[in-house]
């Protein structure tokens, strides 16, 4: 409970730092910044699950009762909530990163949108930067990444990682199960020196016969590499930004999915959606490298409730039965004691 509650301290202080973020990029413009910045997400699953009991009036004898509280015992079902993860930072300097670690409502995408571009500005962005993302192209990142940075200039590019795991699927049918890994190498080499449509040609030319490999929803991998492929056509310039000295492969996002976010919340059982945001709340903070500035800004906004307590701007909150303690006080003795001499004394200086 006190990490949570800390965890909630965390999400104002994160909530500040990009409010300050949106209002520097509004209203005074982002002069300068670095000369190159690069940008990378991804998502991971992690459990989530509210706890379910039964009713009073759905209990019955044999229901089974928890041995302390007596209460119905519950049930947690357990989904996979997609968490989050955006880095930033100056091209070649990994050291001194942005990261954001969310949960994102369902169907609003602009809510992650907006969380990238204020990692842009916290990272140094300015009109004169050039921005660089890598990603795995899911829907989400892309359009957002194109939405958000519309006004600078930009580059973006597939995680060629990505690429070459839907190339090993569709080699599974092409090639077998033992060739496929060396024949999607091979065409990931050819897609690094830009030859994108010979690669697709050979794709295209596959006739499925009704025995190949499929997916989850029953498409020839095959066919599914093709698409993905078909569809990302654009961000597969590789000889472009591999001149220009940039990366290709987001393996930082994996890395931080798998370091940051599942071995923290990947775990046995399931979290509570709003524990969850409060746990990656302190994450983003910690990888940031903005720990020591988080428990400052805890110390002054406890020091600044303190004076307004002093100076009777705000009421302390009584914690305790008050009910209670009155009755308390008017049934003791000592309460209803006449004051002794010494009392009246000092009641009266």
């Amino acid at each position: 409970r006190v990490t949570y509650r800390v965890g909630e301290d965390a999400q104002q202080y994160l909530k500040e730092r990009r409010s300050q973020a949106l209002q520097k990029l509004g209203q005074e413009g982002l002069k300068g910044g670095v000369a190159q910045l690069e940008l990378t997400a991804d998502g991971g699953g992690i459990p989530v699950g509210e706890l379910k009991r039964q009713s009073k009036a759905e209990i019955t004898p044999e229901t089974a009762l928890t041995k302390v509280r007596q209460l119905p015992k519950g049930q947690r079902p357990i989904q996979a909530r997609e968490a989050r993860l955006i880095i930033a930072h100056e091209a070649g300097v990994k050291t001194e990163r942005v990261v954001d670690c969310h949960i994102a409502p369902y169907e609003n995408t602009a809510f992650t949108g907006e969380r990238m571009l204020c990692a842009a500005v916290e990272a140094g962005l300015g009109d004169e930067t050039h921005v660089h993302g890598v990603f795995d192209m899911g829907a989400w990142i892309k359009g957002q990444f194109e939405e958000q940075f519309a006004l600078h200039e930009r580059t973006a590019v597939a995680d060629i990682m990505h690429v070459t795991e839907y190339l090993t699927d569709a080699g599974r049918v092409l090639v077998g199960q033992k060739d496929a890994k060396a024949w999607a190498m091979e065409r990931k080499h050819r897609l690094l020196a830009g030859e994108s449509d010979a690669v697709l040609t050979e794709l295209a030319v596959h006739r499925c016969d009704g025995s190949c490999l499929k997916d989850e929803h029953g498409s020839c991998l095959v066919r599914v590499a093709q698409r993905y492929l078909n569809r990302n056509r654009a961000y597969l310039n590789y000889p472009e930004i591999l001149a220009l000295k940039l990366p290709v492969g987001s393996g930082e996002a994996e890395s931080g999915i798998r370091h940051l976010i599942k071995k923290r919340l990947d775990v046995a059982g399931a979290w509570k959606e709003e524990n969850a945001i409060h746990l990656l709340a302190l994450i983003t903070i910690r990888a940031s490298g903005w720990w020591e500035d988080f428990w400052l800004f805890r110390e002054q906004r406890d020091v600044t409730s303190w004076w307004k307590r002093q100076r009777g701007e705000i009421k302390p909150k009584f914690r305790g039965h008050r009910g209670k303690r009155q009755d308390d006080q008017a049934a003791s003795p000592l309460a209803a004691a006449e004051p002794s001499d010494e009392k009246k004394q000092l009641a009266s200086a």
